[in-house]
């Protein structure tokens, strides 16, 4: 949560909260992506990655592609450029990480987020033809 924080206080002088700015990095990395995918990949409900995706959509950082019943997302050329400036403004954060903890302590942090995550998966249920 102070991470979180952290990247909003950084990023507010530009206009763009860290969950817009979480949504871009996904969308940019991944350069369309179906919106009910983006929620998935980010943990968050369709209607937050909505919000969030208009948002960016307002500030002209990402396009939408509309298809019948479907909405598919990819950044704009002003997207990328300005996640530029975005990550350098992010940079703080990141840099100070690696400055007070070694490599092999990123490495423990990650790895236990990682363990964290995965006890959070929701229990896969199987393809509803399998289902007894």
């Amino acid at each position: 949560h102070r991470m979180e924080v952290f990247m909003d206080q950084s990023l507010e002088p530009l206009g763009i909260s860290f969950a817009q700015y979480r949504a871009l990095e996904a969308v940019v990395a991944n350069r369309e992506i179906h919106l009910s995918e983006l929620a998935r990949l980010l943990r968050l409900t369709r209607q937050a990655v909505q919000m969030s995706v208009h948002k960016l959509h307002a500030g002209d950082l990402v396009e939408l592609i509309r298809e019948p019943g479907r909405v598919y997302v990819r950044a704009s050329a002003t997207g990328v450029r300005r996640l530029e400036l975005f990550r350098k403004f992010t940079h703080d954060l990141k840099a100070g990480i690696e400055r007070e903890l070694s490599g092999a302590e990123r490495h423990r942090i990650t790895a236990l987020l990682d363990q964290a995550n995965r006890t959070l998966d929701p229990p896969r249920q199987p393809e509803w033809w399998l289902s007894p």
